[in-house]
């Protein structure tokens, strides 16, 4: 998923031959919400955020303003971040199934009567919410952080279409000139510890697989 949610088909917790939909944290391009907030990773917070810049620059922003939207966009995720569950919580399934409806979203995404578009959201997905029976969340309080930055009184709408440019541009960025495939490599052998980057026809392949 490319925005501030994450939605997509998953087996039913309990009944392993159905599928539902799941609503997932989604958001932020470090692997753990631990990288933005721990000062041990203070460095590979640094380099990410060159990493964006240098992602919008390619892909047309001036310096200046890849430079100021790479501190938002940043800003934003560790926002994000924060509002995320911990891997600890996360292996108990207990704590990763909350079963809801359609009409259950609205009161788990409603903070200070701010309540997150479901209707036109899932829309956007080629889904009727009125079909769905039963849906997923990953982890409902992470909803009514999303919903005060979409519709809250301080919502940035800018800033969450420049996130959603820079992780277009890091989702595409193998099918991208060779310039964005580099800068996206750089930053995976920071965080990997890979030593060079595998040949573009391997690279090619992977896609097609």
């Amino acid at each position: 998923s490319l925005g501030v949610l994450g939605l997509g088909s998953m087996a039913h917790p309990k009944h392993s031959d159905s599928v539902i939909l799941g609503i997932s944290e989604s958001g932020t391009g470090l692997p753990d919400r631990d990288y933005y907030l721990l000062p041990e990773h203070s460095h590979i917070r640094d380099r990410y955020l060159i990493f964006i810049s240098r992602m919008l620059q390619l892909a047309g922003y001036s310096a200046q303003q890849a430079d100021a939207a790479a501190k938002k966009v940043t800003a934003l995720e560790t926002v994000l971040a924060k509002a995320t569950m911990t891997k600890e919580k996360q292996r108990d399934p207990l704590n990763v199934t909350n079963m809801t409806t359609f009409h259950g979203l609205s009161g788990m995404s409603d903070l200070d009567g701010c309540v997150l578009d479901w209707r036109t959201l899932l829309s956007a997905h080629e889904l009727d919410g009125h079909q769905l029976q039963e849906i997923n969340v990953t982890n409902p309080s992470y909803l009514a952080v999303v919903a005060q930055l979409v519709c809250g009184p301080e919502r940035d709408l800018h800033t969450l279409k420049v996130h959603a440019d820079f992780h277009l541009l890091n989702l595409l960025a193998q099918c991208l000139p060779k310039a964005f495939q580099d800068e996206k490599f750089e930053m995976i052998k920071l965080l990997s510890g890979a030593k060079e980057q595998l040949p573009r026809w391997k690279r090619a392949l992977r896609v097609v697989d």
